[in-house]
Formats: structure tokens, sequence, C-alpha cells
């Protein structure tokens, strides 16, 4: 799960329609980063230092700040703006190159959408090199579990389980493959449902007795899960075969890298345990794969 993205009061429809106040080189662009995750650059451009901070927080996991060659930054984030129409003087934007994707009064709702895009550039441009698969994953005695299902599924309630029974914290994001068909950490904090209403709330690993994982691992058991409260739940074994067509399409630049993405994918499942079941309660499950 990852955060809400931002939209101003009026729409963002309305904000692009308003393009003469958007022009980026209306603005002074006083702070500047620039980063690399899993070998794809990105810089981002901020007209107060200040916002650098908080930035950094939500750069992709394990990014490393890189020398500015002083190219055009991939995002622009304009703080409190005082140039926009009437009553939006005060709105934080988010532009992507010239593209205006987010907008708010308040800040953390437009860093969020920040996050999230950044998190999706890093996916799609990280091949071949690096492919990205949208499942869970934990690391359990030396061998990576991966982790797939339907989005709002429940994996990462199941991958929390998981963590709170000894696993280590790779992602409930992306399993990030390499050539061989090992997996790499991607460890964004956990968003896990929480309260009567269901809001959602982040976790680090820490939170939940768990720690996050350092090094790349073999993959040892692939589950394809349906979390349903409360239905009986079952675990059936499958062969390889049945299933690379399934995770190929999790697999974030498939059609881009189509050839790479299948040797990753076929090497990652040669030799792990396969299975697909239904997941009634978290727990017991975990119990039920773990053995």
């Amino acid at each position: 799960m990852s955060a809400s993205s931002a939209v101003a009061p009026i729409g963002l429809a309305k904000l692009k329609r308003n393009t003469d106040w958007q022009k980026l080189e209306r603005w002074n662009w006083p702070g500047r980063i620039s980063f690399i995750s899993h070998g794809v650059q990105t810089a981002i451009q901020v007209t107060e230092p200040a916002a650098l901070v908080p930035i950094k927080l939500r750069l992709p996991p394990g990014s490393c700040e890189s020398e500015d060659r002083g190219s055009t930054p991939q995002y622009s984030l304009v703080v409190g703006n005082e140039m926009g129409p009437p009553a939006l003087e005060r709105l934080n934007l988010l532009f992507r190159g010239k593209a205006l994707i987010a907008a708010a009064y308040k800040l953390e709702p437009v860093l969020g959408a920040l996050e999230s895009d950044l998190d999706l550039r890093v996916a799609s441009q990280a091949g071949p090199e690096r492919i990205f698969i949208r499942v869970g994953v934990v690391g359990w005695q030396g061998r990576a579990i991966v982790v797939g299902g339907e989005p709002r599924g429940g994996t990462s309630t199941l991958v929390a389980a998981m963590l709170r029974a000894g696993a280590s914290y790779y992602s409930d994001q992306y399993a990030v493959l390499d050539s061989r068909g090992w997996v790499y950490p991607y460890a964004r904090p956990l968003w896990l449902s929480s309260g009567a209403r269901g809001n959602p709330v982040r976790y680090r690993p820490e939170e939940l007795g768990s720690t996050a994982g350092m090094e790349a691992q073999k993959v040892g058991t692939v589950v394809f899960v349906s979390y349903r409260p409360g239905a009986r739940q079952w675990l059936i074994r499958l062969e390889q075969s049945t299933v690379e067509a399934d995770l190929m399409d999790y697999a974030v630049c498939a059609r881009q890298y189509q050839r790479e993405a299948q040797s990753a994918v076929s090497k990652a499942l040669a030799g792990a345990r396969i299975f697909r079941g239904v997941c009634g309660e978290a727990d017991s499950f975990v119990d039920l794969l773990l053995r």
C-alpha cells in the first residue's frame, strides 16, 4: 500500500488549465538533491532548501546521494508558492518535468505523492539490471519468501504476520531481482490498516519485532495468496511452469525488458517451493507456511 496522492481542493485538472503561473522558470530554485537508487539517477529541485530534510526521508530505499551534474531535474517542488491564482497562493506544488502531478495546502500529502512517483520511476527504469516485481518479500532462514496477491488483497497483513513470527523484512511493495533471480531489499515501512475505521498506519519492521534485510537472498518459497478473513484456509503445491506467467504479470518493466524479466523470474522460481492458497487468519496461515 502507498500514500494517497495529493489533490488541491479545486481539483488537479482545473489547476493544470491555469498554465501561466506554473512556468518553472518563474521560481528560484536554491535547493537541490541528486541521488541514485538501483542504478536510476534522479534530481529534485525545491524553492525552499529546508524541504530537502523531509524529502531525504522519502527517497527510495538504498538511495545514495550523487554528484549533481547540473542536468535538468526530473522533479520540482514549490513550497507554499506566492504566485498562484487568488486563494491558491499557499499551495505546495509538485512537478514531474513540466507536468503538475500534485498540489495541496499541506506539504505531507505532496511528499507522499513524490514518494509514490519516485518508487514507480525507479521500478520502471532500473531494468534490465534490476527487475521489479509487485509482491511482498521477507527473509526466512537464509532464503526469501515471495508473497503475491491482488492489490489490496492482504499481502501486507501476511508480510507483517511473518515479521512478527521472526522473518526479516525486505518489502511489501517489490521483489527486486537481479540476473540470477536473487532478491534485494526495498524496505519502505509497511502500510497496515489500524483502528476501527481501518485507516492505514505506517510501521517500521522494528515496531513489529523484526529487522530489515540487508543482503540479496535466493528465493526459497513463493506463495500466491488471497486473504479472506474468516474463510477456510488452504495451501496447495504448484509446479514452476504453471506460475511463471503469473509472476510475469507483476513485473513492472515486463514489456520493455521481456527477455531479461522472463530470465530473472525463471531463475527465481527454479528450486523454490511454490504454493497457492487462501488465508483466513494471518497468524495460523504463517505457521502453516513457515513449517
